[in-house]
């Protein structure tokens, strides 16, 4: 039974797993984040939702599991001297509780499924069926499970081989295993003679030296490539559509070739050229720019890089134009370094987006989002131009109706952009706060108040003076408001709440939504 089911082009591995043992990642997930006191059944009743029934049996089970996997270190505490049960997880680290949290995962049969099909070209479901201790029904109705989260990446299982592009196929590989393996097990990819040779030519090549972890995702990548596409016989160009033709023609690509034909240990000419061209996809939609923010592609044959789909520079280029007029930045070489900094990542997440679909996750966090409906996305003062630019990325680069994951990847990419814009714009937004209480109760309204508002640079909030003026005036006195008679202000009670926050959160992104869209009005005009 599949315990949530998520609506956006991403997934989360937790989805893998039974009711049952989300049950006792919950239970454990809660002891951790209590880690240094015990917990009485009644607080986790309330707090997990369930009832003492299944709380004992969850810790039972936990309990039985731990047992049987010594190697972990973990312990869980049960506690009844008090007349109830008191529950405590002893002996807990990063790294003991994301193994066993990938323990769960691995014993899932959609884990196993995916992982047996890894490297072969198709199973015999009454031979895997046997392998894994399940019935045939079990295994049909585990697959359809399986395809339907697998759809949000172009691929199925059908009659016990993986269908859609080969590339997608690497792609979702990749992702998954990724999210799945261990360090060490990376770290012995990259030690493989042909992937060490593959990926010091591509140093030479590219003039940089890779990060520890840009090294390890290149070895994985390899790796995904060579026991997929050995599955496949022939190369064709003419599979691929006029977007990849136009990679064909980059010097990047055949400088990648070149590499990879003198150190592939296979003398499959025709291998070569596909493994090259998915390296070469690889590269230019995730190590233009490594995870340390280093600049890993820069010239080929001593010129500047230049990407080869057209539809994503121009995006690119209108998302620097719109936010430059909408920002009011009139300063050339301000505007030139926000370019040099962020043209590399705007093309690196487009470029992946726009040929790639789908993402993985293994995160206990966004499983508690979803399963209570909350929202990873907060407003704040530069929403409505953050709304404009995400709204016309997801239009251009990607052809998707569930959007949920695009969408806050690229609020908060955006966000970060125009939170380092806005250190060049040469006015400021000021927000004044004044209160009848004194200082040290407005200096806590003022921390509150950012920490909910979370504002961008080049927005200011203050304890307000007479001799300043303010987008927005806040006091908890009508007398405040009349004598300063500022054009936005808000009144707040006598002892501000948190709904007060809210309020004043919903009002500023309106103010700053008006602001933007006059702004407008007046540039047409």
């Amino acid at each position: 039974m599949i315990s949530y089911q998520l609506g956006g082009t991403f997934l989360n591995l937790f989805s893998l797993i039974s009711n049952n043992n989300l049950q006792e990642l919950e239970l454990i997930d809660y002891l951790l984040s209590h880690n240094k006191t015990t917990v009485c059944d009644k607080q986790l009743v309330y707090n997990l939702d369930t009832s003492k029934f299944i709380i004992h049996e969850s810790a039972n089970r936990l309990m039985q599991k731990l047992l049987e996997h010594p190697e972990l270190g973990l312990k869980l505490a049960i506690d009844n001297s008090e007349g109830h049960d008191a529950y405590q997880i002893l002996n807990s680290t990063a790294t003991n509780v994301n193994q066993l949290y990938d323990l769960y995962l691995h014993e899932t049969l959609q884990y196993q499924i995916l992982m047996y099909l890894f490297d072969k070209f198709s199973y015999n479901v009454p031979q895997l069926a046997d392998k894994l201790n399940i019935s045939e029904s079990t295994l049909f109705r585990q697959t359809g499970h399986l395809n339907h989260k697998l759809s949000e990446f172009g691929i199925k299982i059908k009659n016990g081989r993986i269908y859609g592009s080969e590339l997608q196929i690497v792609h979702f590989y990749y992702l998954f295993l990724w999210s799945t393996c261990s360090l060490v097990q990376f770290k012995t990819l990259r030690k493989e003679s042909e992937t060490q040779n593959i990926i010091k030519k591509l140093e030479t090549i590219l003039d940089t030296n890779f990060s520890a972890q840009t090294s390890l995702s290149l070895a994985l990548w390899l790796k995904v490539c060579q026991s997929r596409l050995k599955l496949v016989n022939e190369f064709k160009e003419n599979e691929y559509d006029e977007l990849l033709k136009d990679a064909f023609q980059d010097p990047l690509y055949h400088k990648i070739l070149q590499a990879y034909n003198s150190t592939a240990v296979t003398n499959i000419t025709n291998l070569n050229k596909k493994n090259s061209l998915y390296l070469y996809l690889f590269i230019i939609t995730d190590l233009i720019r490594d995870n340390q923010n280093q600049l890993v592609l820069r010239k080929i044959n001593q010129a500047s890089w230049k990407n080869p789909f057209i539809v994503v520079n121009r995006h690119v280029d209108w998302i620097f134009t719109t936010a430059f007029k909408q920002l009011k930045l009139s300063n050339y070489l301000a505007e030139e370094n926000l370019k040099e900094k962020w043209q590399p990542l705007f093309t690196q997440l487009f470029n992946q987006h726009y040929l790639f679909k789908g993402q993985i996750i293994f995160s206990f966090s966004d499983y508690w989002t979803h399963k209570y409906k909350k929202s990873w996305n907060r407003s704040n003062l530069a929403t409505p131009l953050i709304t404009i630019l995400k709204d016309q990325s997801l239009e251009t680069i990607d052809q998707t109706t569930n959007r949920d994951y695009l969408e806050l990847t690229y609020s908060h990419f955006f966000n970060f952009f125009l939170d380092d814009a806005m250190y060049y714009k040469s006015d400021k937004k000021l927000i004044g706060l004044y209160s009848k209480h004194g200082v040290p109760y407005l200096k806590k309204l003022k921390r509150d108040f950012e920490h909910k508002l979370q504002p961008p640079n080049k927005y200011q909030i203050e304890i307000a003076t007479s001799t300043q003026n303010y987008d927005l005036f806040i006091a908890d006195s009508p007398y405040f408001l009349e004598t300063f008679k500022f054009k936005n202000s808000y009144l707040l009670k006598d002892f501000y709440s948190e709904k007060d926050l809210d309020n004043l959160e919903t009002f500023v992104c309106q103010i700053a939504a008006t602001d933007f869209h006059q702004q407008n009005v007046n540039q047409e005009g």
